[in-house]
C-alpha cells in the first residue's frame, strides 16, 4: 500500500501544479489583453475627435490639405495624451499633410502603414517592439475616404503585463507551496486509514472464506455420517 500512497500523492501534486499553473496563464492574458484594449481605447477616442474636426471642415468646402485648425489640435491632443508619442494624418496615396513632427509633413508614410489602413476597416492596429500604430479612416460627409489618421503609442501595457506576471508568479508559487503542505500534512493520515480500512476488509474477507470452508468440511462430514447411518 505505501507505493498506492505516494502515487496518490504524486497525482494531487500534479493537478495542483496543472491547475495553479493555467489559473495563473489564463489571468495573465486575460490582464494583458484587458490594457492593451484599454490603451488602445483611449487612443482612439483622440482619433474620433481628429475626425469630427476633418468632417466639420470638409463640410465647410476646404480641402483635406488646407484644414488650418488641424494641425493645433494634434499637437494639442498629442500634449495632453502622455502615452501617444506621434501623430500623423496623411492622404489616400500616403502622403504626410499633417504631423506633430514638423519635419515628416510633405514626405510619405511607410509602405505598411498605407497598405494595413487601406485594406482595413475603420479601425487598424499594428503592433511594434517599441511603438504600436494604431489609427482609423478619416471620411468627409457623404462617407468618401478622404486620408487616415496614425497615432503611434508606447505599448505600456506590456510593462504593466510584465509586473502583473511576476506577482502573479510569486502569488501561483506561493498557493502552489500551500498546496504541497496540505497535500503532505493531509494525505497520509487518510492514506493510514485508508490502509487501515482496506486491511480490515480483507481479514474481514479472509475470515470469511475461513467460515464458508469450515461450513463446506462440517456440511460434508454430516452428509457422511448420514450415508454411514
Amino acid at each position: 500500500m505505501k507505493t498506492t500512497g505516494w502515487r496518490l500523492i504524486i497525482v494531487a501534486l500534479v493537478v495542483s501544479i496543472f491547475a495553479i499553473g493555467m489559473s495563473t496563464l489564463l489571468n495573465y492574458f486575460k490582464f494583458r489583453a484587458t490594457t492593451a484594449e484599454m490603451l488602445k481605447s483611449r487612443v482612439l477616442v483622440v482619433a474620433d475627435d481628429i475626425d469630427r474636426n476633418v468632417v466639420s471642415s470638409l463640410a465647410l468646402g476646404l480641402s483635406f490639405s488646407e484644414i488650418s485648425t488641424l494641425q493645433p489640435l494634434i499637437e494639442a491632443e498629442q500634449a495632453a495624451a502622455d502615452s501617444i508619442r506621434q501623430i500623423i494624418v496623411f492622404d489616400t496615396k500616403g502622403k504626410i499633410l499633417y504631423s506633430t513632427v514638423p519635419d515628416q509633413m510633405g514626405g510619405r508614410v511607410d509602405s505598411d502603414w498605407l497598405k494595413t489602413a487601406s485594406t482595413s476597416g475603420e479601425g487598424w492596429l499594428i503592433e511594434g517592439a517599441d511603438l504600436n500604430i494604431t489609427g482609423r479612416a478619416l471620411s468627409n460627409s457623404f462617407d468618401l475616404r478622404v486620408g487616415y489618421v496614425a497615432l503611434a503609442y508606447s505599448p505600456d501595457h506590456m510593462n504593466a503585463a510584465a509586473v502583473m506576471g511576476k506577482e502573479l508568479l510569486l502569488i501561483a508559487i506561493a498557493v502552489l507551496l500551500f498546496a504541497m503542505l496540505l497535500i503532505f500534512s493531509g494525505l497520509p493520515p487518510l492514506i493510514r486509514r485508508l490502509d487501515k480500512d482496506l486491511k480490515a476488509m480483507a481479514d474481514v474477507s479472509e475470515l470469511s472464506d475461513a467460515i464458508a470452508k469450515v461450513d463446506k468440511e462440517l456440511e460434508q462430514i454430516h452428509q457422511t455420517l448420514e450415508v454411514k447411518s
